[in-house]
């Protein structure tokens, strides 16, 4: 239950649309979130040449330990200025937070020439409308000619349902297999009326570090 859905969706976002490859520069924003733990796992099994990642700093070591070559405290540095700084361009970056500040630090430079930019989220977070679906297609017709023409040929996606099919599911599995995949469980909670009232409080408070279960028995 709790590797499905979030390894199909990076999945999606790394390999599919992504080209992940061996040599990838990567960048995933949110590495300690249910989609980010996937990615990062990902990018180390398919020998992502370097991968960066945000996180809090109680879990840099683990996002460490999951594949991230070096982990950026979001509370109190710059991401986008720390990697222009340093030089830094990423072949991936994958953004599971959201936020107009991924669009605007990523075409500074640090999205390299072809590189692929890759939303699970958008500009931000909350229920759409008509008039918010209008403005989304128009941003990203916009935005992806601008990472056509002025980022030379740079790709700038966003969706919310992960494609997947049986051999993308058997290519999840393999890994799994070879123990270079995991599922990560925050929490566990039981099946009945107050827990999952607790369940829904702890995921909506967004410092679930993986995923959190139901447990139906």
């Amino acid at each position: 239950a709790a590797l499905p859905l979030v390894s199909l969706t990076s999945y999606t976002a790394l390999v599919k649309i992504g080209g992940l490859h061996k040599g990838s520069r990567v960048l995933v924003l949110g590495g300690s979130t249910s989609t980010g733990i996937m990615a990062l796992q990902l990018a180390r099994a398919y020998g992502a040449a370097h991968i960066v990642t945000t996180c809090s700093s109680r879990n840099a070591r683990f996002v460490k330990r999951l594949g991230a070559d070096e982990a950026v405290n979001y509370h109190v540095q710059d991401v986008w200025k720390l990697m222009r700084e340093g030089g830094k361009s990423f072949d991936i970056i994958y953004d599971t937070v959201g936020g107009t500040a991924v669009w605007e630090g990523a075409a500074t430079g640090v999205l390299a020439a072809g590189g692929q930019l890759v939303s699970i989220t958008g500009d931000v977070q909350r229920t759409l409308d008509v008039s918010d679906l209008f403005a989304r297609a128009r941003q990203l017709v916009t935005r992806k000619a601008y990472c056509a023409f002025a980022l030379r040929g740079a790709g700038y996606h966003q969706y919310t349902q992960p494609g997947g099919n049986s051999a993308d599911l058997d290519a999840i599995d393999a890994l799994v297999m070879k123990k270079q995949m995991r599922a990560v469980v925050d929490k566990r909670f039981r099946f009945t009326l107050p827990d999952m009232k607790r369940a829904f409080k702890y995921l909506m408070a967004g410092h679930a570090t993986g995923k959190v279960l139901i447990v139906m028995k």
